[in-house]
Formats: C-alpha cells, sequence, structure tokens
C-alpha cells in the first residue's frame, strides 16, 4: 500500500538545531535561576528538590504520549510553540512570588522540552537524505551549545538585573521560535512512504521487543552518566583535589560528551546503530574503572574519553528506536528519551546512597553493572530486530 509521510530540505536540520539550542538554552538556566530564589526567601533548597522530583517524572512520562502527538499532528508547530512555552516560562521564573508560581512555570518549561524533543527528531530524521545518525548527532549538539550558554547568559542579566534578569531570555527564543515555525512550515513537504529515501526503513512493521530493549539500554546509560557526571566532582575531592579542578574536571566530562555526541552519529551510520552502540557501551565499564585506579596524570584523558562514549550513545539510542519503530518515530523517540530519565533518577538515587554510607570511591566502581547491563540490551536488540522485516504492500497504511 502507499502511504505519505512527511519530509524536509536539509537545511531544516539546522533549524531543529536552532530550536535545540535556543530551548536548553531556556531550560539548563534553572541551576543558575533557583540559589537566587532561595537567597529571596521564594523558595528553600527542600522545595527545589520537590520541585525538580514532580517535574522531572511528569517530563519523563510526557515524552512518550507528544511523541505519539508528533507523529500524527504537524511537527514543526509543536517545534516552535513548545520554544515559545519553554523560554516564556524560563523568563517568568525570575518573577515568582511563591513556590506555587515557580512550579507552575517550570512545569510550563519542562512541558515545553517533553514537546520539543521527539517532534524535532521526527524533522531531524526527515531531513537526513539517508544519514540519519549524522542528523541526530548535528539535532543534540544545538541542545549541548544551548546548555553551555544559557547558565552564562542568565547569571550576567542577574547580576545586573537582580531576579527578573531572566527576562532576558524571552527575545531571542520568542524571535527563535518564530522563525521556526514560519521556516519550518515552509519546508514541509509531503513524498509517498516508499517513494525514495528511507523507504526500506519505513517499510518495516517495527518491533516492540527491539524498542524496548533501546528503551532500557537507554535507562542503563542515563544511570551511569547521571551518577557519573554527578559524583565525579565528589571523588576528586576524595583524592585531594580542590573543587576547582573537580569543576574543570566536570567540564571535560561535559564538553567531550557533546563531542561523542557528534561523532557517534556520523560512526553509526557507518557501522549501524546498534554496533557502535555495542561497543561504546563495551568499553565504558573498563574505562570508568580504569579511571579510578590510574595515576593523576592520566585522569583527564579518561574522563573526556568516558565522556565521548557516553555522548556517542544518546544519537545512536534515537536512531535505534527509530529504526525498531519505523512507523511512529515520534513514539519511538519520546520513549528512548523520556523513560530514559527514569533510570537516571533510580540511579542517581542508589550511587547517591552508596556515596553516602561507604564513599565516592566504592560508589563509581559500581557503575560498571548498569553498563553492562545496557550492553546486553544492545547485544540482543538485533536478535529483536531479526524478526522485524516486512514487505512493503503487508503495512496498514492507516498506522
Amino acid at each position: 500500500m502507499n502511504s505519505t509521510t512527511a519530509t524536509y530540505p536539509r537545511y531544516s536540520l539546522y533549524l531543529v538545531s536552532l530550536g535545540h539550542l535556543l530551548l536548553e538554552m531556556a531550560n539548563n538556566s534553572l541551576p543558575i535561576i533557583y540559589p537566587v530564589l532561595v537567597a529571596a526567601n521564594v523558595i528553600s533548597y527542600t522545595r527545589v528538590g520537590t520541585i525538580v522530583f514532580i517535574v522531572g517524572m511528569w517530563s519523563s512520562l510526557a515524552q512518550p504520549l507528544f511523541g505519539y502527538l508528533s507523529d500524527r499532528w504537524a511537527p514543526q508547530v509543536v517545534i516552535g510553540l513548545s520554544v515559545a512555552a519553554s523560554g516564556a516560562a524560563i523568563a517568568l521564573t525570575g518573577f515568582s512570588a511563591s513556590w506555587t508560581v515557580l512550579l507552575a512555570c517550570v512545569t510550563l518549561a519542562m512541558t515545553g522540552s517533553a514537546a520539543f524533543h521527539p517532534a524535532a527528531a521526527i524533522v531531524a530524521a526527515a531531513s537526513a537524505r539517508g544519514a540519519r545518525g549524522a542528523a541526530v548527532s548535528v539535532f543534540s549538539v544545538g541542545g549541548n551549545l544551548g546548555s553551555t550558554i544559557g547558565p552564562v547568559l542568565v547569571a550576567a542579566t542577574i547580576a545586573a538585573f537582580g531576579s527578573r534578569g531572566t527576562a532576558a531570555v524571552f527575545p531571542p527564543v520568542i524571535l527563535g521560535a518564530v522563525t521556526l515555525l514560519v521556516l519550518l512550515g515552509r519546508a514541509h513537504r509531503t513524498r509517498s512512504t516508499y517513494g525514495g529515501g528511507d523507504s526500506g526503513l519505513l517499510a518495516r512493521q517495527g518491533s516492540w521487543a527491539a524498542l524496548a530493549l533501546v528503551v532500557i539500554a537507554a535507562g542503563f546509560r542515563m544511570w551511569f552518566q547521571t551518577s557519573f557526571g554527578t559524583y565525579l566532582p565528589a571523588w576528586f575531592e576524595e583524592q585531594g583535589y580542590t573543587l576547582t579542578f573537580a569543576a574543570q574536571m566536570l567540564s571535560v566530562f561535559t564538553a567531550c560528551s557533546a563531542l561523542g555526541s557528534l561523532l557517534g552519529g556520523t560512526l553509526a551510520d557507518r557501522i549501524g546503530s546498534w554496533q557502535l552502540m555495542a561497543i561504546a557501551l563495551a568499553l565504558l565499564g573498563p574505562s570508568s574503572w580504569l579511571l579510578l585506579q590510574v595515576a593523576p596524570a592520566l585522569h583527564a584523558p579518561l574522563v573526556g574519553f568516558v565522556g565521548v562514549l557516553v555522548g556517542a550513545n544518546y544519537p545512536v539510542a534515537i536512531v535505534a528506536a527509530q529504526e525498531s519503530w519505523p512507523r511512529g518515530p515520534g513514539l519511538a523517540t519520546g520513549l528512548a528519551l523520556g523513560l530514559a530519565w527514569i533510570g537516571s533518577a533510580a540511579g542517581g538515587l542508589i550511587t547517591g546512597r552508596l556515596v553516602d554510607q561507604v564513599s565516592a570511591q566504592y560508589a563509581l566502581q559500581w557503575l560498571f553493572i548498569p553498563s553492562i547491563l545496557a550492553l546486553v540490551c544492545a547485544l540482543a536488540y538485533p536478535l529483536a530486530r531479526g524478526r522485524q522485516a516486512q514487505p512493503a504492500d503487508c503495512v496498514d497504511s492507516s498506522d
């Protein structure tokens, strides 16, 4: 049967990467905003923790829903509106007079984030022209840049204007959102589902088993990533380093994660998504364990290498999810990105308890467990995909 699917010109990829930059620029300023509101007696750190938990769980569970809707609505509209919603919400946080108002603002911002990621991944993949992994890498790097710019920008405006300096986020984000709505709306086209490009991928029915393995692997990877990034500074302090040096090592980890995101998708196009996922995960546990044993001169290179391995898995997980459920790329992306944060929350809690009860050295040594469990899922993925291929004429166009 013949059906239609959206396709976008190549420049659409750079538009959604820009949208990702603006979204993360706004949302990742929250760690700078919270202490200012605590100092102003608007909230306490206990309230901050409550907000982070409530909004984090909502965002995780909402992403699959928004992914499902993005497969049926115009994703370019979802992208523009979600960027606008997040930008407006973050701009208003500095005006919050109570923690309930702040909770409403942060919830709106994270709802925008939950809606944006699956829709933007659809457009990135639709503009890939056969290089789906590289396209998702470009998309993810936009978010990395936004995460770097946002805290610096908001810190500067708050220093100049007080808590209401958060309003500085509004003009660039709203201008960007309008640009995305207009240009992506013009770029949107439709074509025959089996008329070329990714037709072989789109002709397959999909495999829930393969998708479940990607989601579980992403959850274990997020357990590792969140715990490693959170408690790495504590480990360096245990080794006698200054907090400044620990922060520098965390910056190395973050920067190399961005580099890994850029490289991961490109390499996945060459050797395959699950193959690259398996290689990166196989190296992740031994590399992090080795970091804890070697001489100080090797700490920075190994922290960077672990960052590259972690970052490489982000675009690969999106590609593998979309490959395993090609009929609903938005839903697949939402599941892979959203539900993975549940693994992040649970893993961070477990690792944090080990840090409290024993030491950061002990806790980080045990991070090889989630990396191995993620590797098992990656190795099982091709077995689940083996039963996925179906003739094109067997696909029900109603799906």
